[in-house]
């Protein structure tokens, strides 16, 4: 299937300068060789990463930390102490104070006044930064903050290399009735990590408020921008109208607030949104654009105001337009699939997104709609730019009790759907929704074999969907979520146009079908069934055949692994010996005791709720460890909060990975077979997989 290919709309920052000046502190003091290294391999990599993934990220500046020596260049002048840091090709410095208390002096930065706590400098201009303390006890000789790390900013910018040639195009007026809302659009300053160097980088964002217009203030952006906690804390907003052109490190003071709590973030494969509440209120000449929880209208007209390479405000405007079936249903990025109904495909032919633009907020006259996330490769042929923008639709009922003013915990919505089992010939049918009538809810295809309607709406609803017909050899996987405050995931396993079963004793007929001849069409065995193409599906799974079935869906067959025995009871010459070294490295287990895996045991519900939550951070990115989302009812009377294996089983529930034993219970203790895992791991490592291949 030919599926459209875009370039990301991604964060912005700027190269440093080509020679790698010295670090001084008073004194110069020559920066690290292998920094250099690592610094002229960075550029080399991204610049050939750049255009094809959306992790790739240009640099604002690097982050360089400020060691005790460095520090002692200060000096105390009569009742100040002074240190002057200079790098010479510098456009901007900034320094990170830790831990200041402003009830005992007077901190300036570059002239501006330090504020309590930790914080980042305001970027200031120049090769030089002077810091300056002043305590309010003048025979205190003791500097109340640590400065732990120091920022160049420099003037490069790669990713303008290809827009300035091309200038004359990139039309960005505006409409003069549009302008008057620009003040919405904020730049973003944050850090990260790119290639283990700590960096400082660009996106843009969108100051929204809630139904009620409270008093809080929300900034929306990508997540592919900005997704941790201290991104978000340390995180500095530029705001500006459009038609005032500032640079980064000119930006008048009072223009700029610092420090956000992040509230909620969903990744790429769900529509790469996350939403800001910031500590501060912006300037007083920022207006807020409404949010609108409907879906766009094809043909709708739509503009967007961003900040492409760090630099002032832009204007692009375009009109939504129909995804294709069969050739732009969703975006293949990196020969990863982003289903549609998580995305608008926005046709731009006026104006250019570029490096910097990410997050910036899709508008139509009647309030916002999206938030960009991809974008095409600058060119003035306006055939085939398009703007690719996650929905507000859904994403707003993830964040209905901060941006719709509904108590939280009170729209948990629960669609009445099973998972299914789908011939080749396709199906369709429907099944409810219940909520209460001021909740807001989505309903989204994961896959692209899959129809629903309708997508997003308040109370009660019938939801359609229809199952394509599948014209391919093999079995395929599809999903469908519904997003609340939670996102519940129901499961539809397709067959081929081959039925033939591929182990003697998994007839068609079996439960657990589909499931089983997925796995081993990717050849994800394991030991443990002694009779001849057999897979002994009702067989009790030991710890060890678990192992094996894990790593190879995650990894395949070819993988290294340490060779020292983690456990005592799993010598070199145990079958599963690679496998639970491997589940070992990843985190995934344990082991039953601080010395023992006990492999020959067999693996309970319960265990395997963990397993399989662990195997699902894993397959997309994350630590096996990584804390999640869950509900804090239970959804099987079986399996209460102080369950150790709590927080698994009702993250299994919420993800359609399992349905539990009865209609009421989950049977933690019971052991697990293997026809259950082919289940688990079908839906919890490929179906749910965010990076899959379509």
């Amino acid at each position: 299937m030919l599926l459209k290919k875009y370039q990301p709309a991604n964060r912005m920052a700027i190269f440093p300068t080509s020679s790698r000046p010295r670090f001084q502190a008073t004194v110069s003091m020559t920066s690290r060789p292998v920094a250099k290294l690592c610094w002229a391999a960075s550029v080399l990599t991204l610049a050939l990463w750049l255009p094809l993934s959306v992790q790739a990220q240009q640099k604002v500046g690097e982050i360089w930390p400020l060691s005790s020596a460095r520090i002692s260049a200060g000096s105390w002048s009569e009742d100040r102490w002074e240190l002057k840091l200079s790098w010479p090709g510098a456009a901007a410095l900034l320094v990170h104070v830790e831990d200041f208390d402003a009830g005992r002096g007077r901190l300036e930065i570059g002239g501006q006044t330090g504020r309590q706590g930790s914080f980042w400098s305001f970027p200031h201009p120049g090769e030089e930064l002077m810091i300056r303390y002043q305590p309010n006890d003048r025979n205190d000789r003791s500097l109340p903050f640590r400065l732990t790390e120091f920022a160049p900013l420099a003037s490069g910018s790669p990713g303008k290399a290809l827009e300035r040639p091309i200038a004359s195009c990139h039309v960005d007026d505006g409409q003069l009735e549009l302008v008057g809302q620009s003040s919405a659009t904020v730049m973003i300053l944050y850090p990260d990590v790119v290639l283990a160097q700590p960096v400082w980088l660009t996106c843009t964002g969108t100051y929204v408020t809630d139904r009620l217009a409270t008093n809080r203030h929300y900034v929306i952006t990508a997540h592919h921008c900005l997704h941790r906690p201290e991104q978000a804390q340390t995180a500095q907003f530029y705001w500006s109208r459009f038609g005032e052109r500032f640079s980064l490190w000119s930006w008048p003071a009072s223009q700029i607030t610092s420090g956000a709590i992040l509230r909620k973030t969903v990744v790429e494969a769900e529509g790469d949104a996350s939403l800001l509440e910031l500590f501060q209120a912006p300037p007083e000449f920022v207006s807020p654009i409404r949010i609108n929880p409907d879906e766009l209208p094809l043909g709708a007209p739509t503009f967007t105001f961003h900040h492409p390479d760090s630099s002032w405000m832009r204007f692009t405007s375009g009109d939504h337009v129909a995804p294709i079936r069969g050739v732009e249903t969703g975006i293949v990025i990196n020969s990863q699939f982003r289903p549609s109904d998580y995305y608008y495909k926005i046709t731009e032919p006026v104006g250019l997104t570029d490096y910097g633009s990410s997050g910036a907020g899709l508008r139509s006259e009647r309030g916002l709609f999206g938030v960009l996330s991809y974008g095409p490769p600058v060119s003035c042929d306006p055939q085939g730019r398009h703007g690719v923008y996650g929905r507000i639709s859904t994403f707003l009922p993830r964040v209905q009790d901060r941006l719709w003013n509904n108590s939280a915990g009170s729209c948990s919505i629960s669609p009445l759907a099973s998972n299914i089992t789908v011939g080749p010939a396709g199906t369709h049918g429907a099944f409810p929704i219940q909520a209460p009538s001021e909740c807001r809810w989505a309903v989204a295809a994961d896959s692209e074999h899959i129809l629903v309607s309708p997508k997003s709406g308040s109370g009660n609803a019938l939801i359609t969907f229809q199952v394509l017909p599948n014209g391919q050899f093999e079995e395929r996987l599809g999903t469908v979520s519904v997003i609340s405050e939670q996102r519940r995931v129901i499961h539809y396993a397709q067959v081929g146009t081959s039925s033939a079963p591929l182990y003697r004793d998994v007839p068609a007929t079996h439960l657990f079908f589909p499931h089983i001849q997925f796995l081993r069409r990717r050849e994800i065995t394991a030991y443990g069934c002694p009779e001849p193409n057999a897979y002994c599906p009702d067989g009790r799974m030991t710890r060890g055949q678990m192992a094996e079935f894990m790593i190879k869906s995650l990894l395949g067959s070819q993988f290294t692994f340490d060779w020292k025995p983690a456990f005592l009871d799993v010598p070199e010459t145990h079958p599963a010996f690679p496998y639970v070294q491997k589940m070992k490295e990843l985190r995934i287990t344990d082991g039953c005791t601080a010395t023992s895996y006990c492999p020959d045991e067999p693996v309970t519900r319960g265990q395997m709720a963990a397993f399989i939550i662990r195997a699902w951070n894993v397959k997309n990115g994350r630590d096996s460890r990584a804390s999640f989302e869950f509900q804090s009812q239970p959804y099987f009377t079986d399996t209460p909060p102080s369950n150790i294996f709590f927080s698994a089983i009702q993250k299994m529930k919420e993800l359609g990975i399992t349905s539990g034993c009865t209609l009421t219970e989950y049977c933690p203790n019971n052991p697990n077979t293997r026809g259950e895992i082919a289940v688990f791991l079908s839906r919890g490592v490929f179906a749910l997989w965010e990076g899959r291949p379509q």
